[in-house]
């Protein structure tokens, strides 16, 4: 999406909420009458009835915060292979939705979207404890907010790189909102923050310049000085302080009833304010937040709306959601399960389609060691596909044998590691592991090697016209590169575990997956106790750091009052959650700790670091956005 169009979309957003709060309430007559016309334009279906078969389209619906990222990429998108797949839809479904390949749908939209997919939509979703959500909503957005503060500029970019698997945080709502709304509140706090420490003359540390030009810092009050910009220590409360509206200010804010509050409900309902029903869902939002009997009614419809869609589960109750899922779906646990495809999978041909014998010059990069630049090579396009398929197969197999040679690593720099704090004195040099550890770490060397070769060919392919990018396409997308590519090695049942338990490792810093930055500074302060580098008090340079033990030390009237402005969100909740309890006979994933052998392949982090991270064997689309 083009960014003065994104910025277009989030201006009518946010007129749209301050609008909603200066309209007068609708009467209960206006509500009953709006919400009888709902009744019958948008009539509750009964349950979808698949009998185990495989629905034609799958439409994900992701309720922010709910652990819909590990559901929809751990499970839905590897139990589908890429030729049937939608291409990425959380800014907006971009492609033909009507499109016979196009299996498997996931957005932010709300069930209003339903109207734009094929008739008989298989709908999934996923829910959590509203209280979590809410503090998990914002937690995030505070947090991304707060980091783009430190890497300055003007905020988080709304231009995402060119890339399919790629979704950035400033295209997907609610935060596309929401985080520019917390960082507009965290400039204004700080502005008046530096005013008053520089009229009282408490600023901690000053930054100076000298004649040569070299900045540096002074601390005024314990006299020392800094060649690089000191980091903030997380002293403040993290729910409470002078640097961002507070937790509980900001649950009782309009713009926490527009984008979060009952977030689950309005958007099964198809009424939030990304609803594709225009007027109609404005009015009854208006109506549900005035209203307690239309909010009762509304609530009750999305509780049997629940009810009748193919699938719904909890974050509380992850796996037992897959395994009703899956046999709701008619997905074989023990069946194929496909890794996410990369940059060359794809290419955008022209609508008349394109001419596979027309010649093409490649220049492919100079083998290493040699000075001399290649020799441009000629083909026809066809020839062309046809090597790059022969190099994306090289590519994924020296991943592969990347990825089969970790765990041992890892498990050797364990054993390393333990066997030099059993006594003092031992070094390195006289460890027992020490040759099979340099032994790996030339054989994954020479893999990665290999593996920037492969990528630096298919590159040049690209560059010489053979794949069109997302940002070229001209017409219909081609997978030039077959699904039997993207096979994982074993079924869907293990993948999906060791996929989601990299998920939940890497949210919780524990390195078991492939860390955003935004995941890196989160672990880092929790560690080390510093605070966001673009957000600190000028008098006392102060920061905070959300979640951990701060979040289990909030005030129980503070989380009883979260829990009291989501009734609605509270009872689906409930629906899905007894339902998942009550849920008989099924397919069953293999048992976590039984696999726990087969899940030790995440990227290895210690003394001895790879130079890079292979990321191979993934089989999880990783849309960035660290969402969950």
């Amino acid at each position: 999406m083009r960014p003065v169009l994104l910025l277009v979309m989030l201006t009518a957003a946010q007129a749209v909420i301050c609008r909603a709060s200066l309209e007068t309430n609708p009467s209960d007559e206006q509500c009953a009458a709006w919400i009888a016309a709902y009744r019958a334009d948008h009539p509750v279906l009964d349950k979808q009835a698949l009998n185990g078969t495989r629905p034609s389209q799958v439409y994900f619906m992701h309720i922010p915060r709910t652990g819909g990222k590990t559901c929809f990429s751990c499970f839905l998108k590897s139990a589908v292979p890429p030729s049937q797949r939608c291409l990425k839809a959380y800014d907006g479904p971009r492609l033909a939705l009507s499109s016979p390949s196009c299996g498997l749908i996931s957005s932010h939209d709300d069930y209003s979207l339903v109207d734009s997919l094929q008739p008989g939509v298989a709908v999934v979703t996923q829910l959590r404890d509203p209280t979590s959500r809410v503090i998990s909503a914002y937690e995030f957005a505070v947090s991304v907010a707060a980091e783009s503060l430190g890497a300055g500029g003007e905020g988080p970019s709304l231009q995402a790189p060119e890339h399919l698997n790629y979704v950035n945080t400033m295209e997907v709502w609610p935060w596309s909102i929401l985080i520019p709304w917390f960082r507009r509140n965290m400039q204004a706090r700080l502005e008046g923050l530096r005013k008053e420490a520089t009229r009282d003359g408490t600023t901690t540390w000053l930054k100076f310049k000298t004649r040569k030009g070299q900045v540096y810092w002074w601390n005024r009050s314990t006299n020392a000085t800094s060649l690089t910009a000191p980091t903030p220590m997380a002293t403040l409360e993290p729910y409470s302080n002078p640097l961002v509206m507070p937790l509980a200010e900001w649950i009782e804010h309009p713009i926490a009833r527009e984008l979060v509050h009952e977030g689950a409900t309005l958007q099964l309902l198809g009424i939030s304010n990304v609803s594709r029903w225009g007027g109609e869902a404005t009015r009854l939002r208006r109506c549900f937040h005035a209203h307690a009997p239309a909010r009762a009614e509304l609530a009750a419809l999305a509780a049997r709306r629940l009810d009748g869609l193919a699938g719904a589960g909890t974050l509380e109750q992850l796996h037992a959601s897959v395994e009703a899922h899956a046999d709701a779906l008619g997905i074989s646990l023990e069946g194929p399960a496909y890794r996410n495809p990369d940059e060359w999978t794809w290419s955008f041909d022209p609508v008349e389609g394109a001419d596979l014998d027309a010649r093409l010059t490649v220049r492919f990069p100079a083998r290493a060691g040699v000075s001399a630049p290649s020799a441009p090579s000629t083909m026809t396009l066809r020839e062309a596909r046809r090597h790059l398929m022969s190099l994306h197969e090289s590519l994924i197999a020296a991943r592969e044998a990347q990825a089969l040679l970790q765990p041992r690593l890892a498990y050797i720099l364990k054993a390393e590691e333990e066997w030099l704090g059993v006594a003092p004195g031992r070094t390195l040099a006289a460890s027992p592991l020490g040759q099979e550890i340099a032994a790996l770490d030339a054989v994954l060397a020479k893999k990665q090697e290999e593996v920037e070769r492969l990528t630096a060919r298919l590159e040049a392919l690209r560059a010489a016209g053979v794949i069109a990018s997302l940002a070229e396409a001209q017409g219909p997308s081609v997978q030039v590169v077959p699904d039997r590519h993207f096979l994982l090695p074993e079924p869907l049942g293990p993948a999906f575990v060791r996929c989601a338990r990299r998920q939940r490792e890497t949210a919780k810093g524990q390195g078991g997956g492939s860390l955003s930055p935004r995941q890196r500074h989160a672990q880092r302060r929790r560690s080390d106790g510093t605070g966001f580098p673009g957000l600190f008090t000028p008098a006392g340079h102060e920061s905070f750091a959300l979640g951990g033990a701060a979040r289990k030390r909030l005030d129980p009237a503070l989380l009883e009052r979260i829990a009291t402005l989501n009734p609605g969100d509270q009872l689906l909740w409930s629906v899905a959650r007894d339902r998942l309890l009550a849920r008989g006979a099924g397919q069953r994933l293999p048992d976590e700790v039984a696999q726990e052998a087969l899940l030790e392949t995440g990227p290895v982090r210690s003394r001895r670091q790879l130079a890079s991270d292979p990321g191979a064997g993934r089989g999880a689309a990783e849309h960035h956005h660290d969402e969950l």
